[in-house]
């Protein structure tokens, strides 16, 4: 073995030494590519741990997926919310400062979901005149049912109609807790357009309706 490719065995060792002890999970790729990546990524833990810490009327930790209706109630108590609905949409944390600084993660550059041939949201948004930084994808939670549930849309001739599952779980639909880095905006759905099944129209400035966000804890 040479120096050099001894120094590369020595840097992939420390840098999977280092994500192990932040208790992360890489792909063998990301752990081949040795210490420089796995910094990158502490760089980017540390600037979410500074955002939560920062920004302590926004941000709701959560301890467990599980408990994510406890957690939710508790949340909307603390921030004052009386309303009968909630617009609830995960994203990855890194787009975290996007989505405190604006209210939502998604911008001008994001995409939109529109299905071919023929998208009925997208021809209504072109109608509206809704830029596509105002569009999200998000789910209603009915706070009204307990256990709490979201409310699904059907189609019924000429509307769409709420439908509740009596089957459905709070986490149906969502991410599944084992996935890693989701968090969770909660948006007062009064300034909201819902367009269809999961897309949803800021009417006013998103930062406006966002209530809070709901973060894992990082030990």
């Amino acid at each position: 073995m040479t120096y050099f490719s001894a120094a590369r065995a020595r840097n992939r060792t420390k840098g999977l030494v280092t994500c192990i002890a932040l208790g992360m999970i890489f792909s063998a790729q990301s752990v081949l590519a040795g210490e420089d990546e796995c910094l990158g990524l502490i760089t980017s833990l540390n600037l979410y741990d500074s955002l939560v810490v920062e920004n302590p009327s926004q941000i709701v930790q959560i301890h467990r997926w599980q408990d994510l209706e406890t957690t939710l109630r508790e949340g909307l108590k603390a921030h004052s919310h009386t309303g009968h609905k909630v617009v609830v949409r995960q994203f990855h944390w890194t787009r975290l400062k996007q989505a405190l600084k604006t209210g939502s993660d998604r911008d001008a550059s994001s995409h939109l979901w529109n299905l071919a041939p023929v998208d009925a949201s997208a021809k209504a948004r072109e109608l509206a005149g809704v830029a596509d930084r105002d569009v999200t994808y998000a789910v209603t939670f009915d706070l009204d049912l307990n256990p709490l549930r979201s409310a699904s849309l059907v189609w019924n001739k000429s509307e769409y109609v709420p439908i509740y599952a009596k089957d459905y779980e709070i986490l149906d639909g969502l991410k599944k807790p084992e996935d890693p880095g989701q968090v969770m905006a909660v948006y007062d759905p009064a300034n909201m357009t819902r367009a269809s099944e999961v897309e949803y129209w800021f009417r006013k400035p998103p930062k406006e309706s966002l209530l809070f966000i709901i973060v894992p804890f990082r030990d």
